[in-house]
């Protein structure tokens, strides 16, 4: 600062009629180059130098030993699971042929729920007047009559048997209530599910008689 304060008096202390174009030319050039070059570079050599030190950013740690693997504790097996394992596989003996007792036991269960299943009372079932051969006839007749069949509640001990009669066409006429069950809103139910289970199928092509007498037995097996 004290060498531009010099070179400014030293300036002012110049005749202003003997400055020539040329000169303050110069002169403002050199006062342009201390401005802008050696006021920074005296800043520079003036300024003390201050190191910059990084702050530690991570820390080493050293590492655990390494744990041992858990091994996972085996289920106890029970002596009667095993014994009962055992018993269901058994060894043929020498000379003699391995028997699928599997397959034997599932064929009794299957045999077991069928022989249930009939034992169980159909909702709709219906027997004819005289022979008729054609059973799935009649298997279709019941189960459109077992479709309307809706019991307010369930009771296998009581039925209703309801006669009709079937065309060849179809068509239904005069059904009626053959045997009562004792409760008449019952047997209104009753002749009620064949009136909207009408029209059936055509009579078979091979039945000899234009028309089919039937009576149809209602269980209320419902709930």
């Amino acid at each position: 600062m004290t060498v531009m304060a010099a070179a400014l008096s030293s300036i002012e202390q110049l005749p202003e009629g003997n400055l020539s174009p040329r000169t303050g030319f110069f002169i403002s050039l050199a006062l342009h180059l201390l401005v802008l070059v050696g006021i920074p570079l005296l800043l520079m050599v003036t300024e003390r130098t201050v190191s910059f030190q990084r702050p530690p950013t991570f820390q080493l740690v050293t590492a655990p030993p390494m744990l041992a693997p858990v091994t996972p504790k085996a289920r106890p097996v029970h002596k009667k699971a095993v014994k009962e394992a055992v018993h269901r596989r058994e060894v043929p003996k020498m000379g003699e042929k391995p028997v699928a007792k599997e397959k034997e036991e599932t064929k009794e269960n299957v045999d077991e729920l069928a022989s249930m299943l009939n034992e169980l009372p159909k909702a709709a079932s219906i027997s004819t007047v005289g022979e008729f051969k054609y059973t799935g006839y009649l298997e279709n007749v019941s189960q459109k009559i077992a479709h309307y069949w809706n019991p307010p509640t369930g009771n296998s001990t009581i039925s209703v048997v309801v006669s009709f009669t079937i065309h060849r066409d179809g068509t239904m006429s005069d059904p009626e209530i053959a045997k009562g069950s004792g409760n008449a809103s019952l047997d209104n139910l009753a002749l009620r599910a064949v009136k909207l289970a009408a029209p059936f199928g055509a009579l078979p092509p091979g039945f000899p008689s234009d028309n089919l007498e039937l009576s149809c037995t209602l269980i209320p097996t419902r709930n």
